[in-house]
């Protein structure tokens, strides 16, 4: 592979890193909202 400079990979690790982690958080409230959502129609 090509040579990368440690900082610009370690500041690279970190932008993914915080990216997976607000797509968790993201993936978190949808399932929230989806069991929210189920069990509302269930009361119907």
């Amino acid at each position: 592979g090509t040579l990368i400079p440690m900082c610009m990979n370690f500041e690279h690790l970190n932008k993914l890193n915080y990216t997976i982690k607000s797509l968790k958080i993201n993936l978190e409230q949808l399932d929230e909202k989806i069991s929210v959502a189920i069990a509302s129609f269930s009361y119907r």
